[in-house]
Parts: structure tokens; sequence; C-alpha cells
């Protein structure tokens, strides 16, 4: 399309002074990365180490319509109201991967 079109036009890469000065062309570019975890589910939790740190990653761009979900389990997280609720997390801890 016309806007990735003009941001990947050859642009003038000022490294260094005079002669250093080159033109560039784009060979590649990505739009999104995905940020995901070995086991593909994410990571929702307290870090270890962390009491008062709540943490919501690895959502490998899924994120966007499971947001309502994830924030009521932080907000009940936060308020310490996780036992004996609907929420079945033990799988997506921070801690099955050391952090």
């Amino acid at each position: 399309d016309e806007a990735a079109h003009t941001f990947l036009k050859p642009t003038t890469n000022f490294s260094g002074s005079g002669e250093n000065n080159q033109l560039f062309q784009w060979k590649d570019a990505k739009a999104c990365l995905y940020t995901m975890t070995p086991d593909k589910h994410f990571l929702l939790g307290k870090p270890l180490g962390h009491q008062c740190t709540y943490a919501a990653a690895g959502l490998s761009g899924h994120g966007f319509k499971m947001t309502p979900a994830l924030g009521k389990i932080m907000a009940d997280m936060a308020l310490g109201e996780t036992k004996g609720n609907q929420w079945d997390i033990d799988f997506l801890a921070p801690s099955r991967f050391g952090i």
C-alpha cells in the first residue's frame, strides 16, 4: 500500500560524516512481531520474586480479544480474590519458565 511504500523509500543513513553517508534500500520490514511462550500459553500472574507485580504477556496477538477476561482475572489476583473462584489459571503462571 502507499503508506508502506512511502516508509520503505530509499533512506539516507547519516552514520558517519562526508563519504560515509550512503543511501540504502529496505530489504524487509515486519509490522507485527508475536510475543509467544514456548508452550503457546499466556503468562499471567506474579513473576518470581515480585510480591506486588502482576503480568500478562505472551499474548501472541490474541490479547485484544481476551482483555475483558484477562482484566477481570488480573483484578481478582491484585485484590487477592483468586482462591476458590472460577479461574483455573495455574497453567499460565510465569513460574513455569522460571520467571
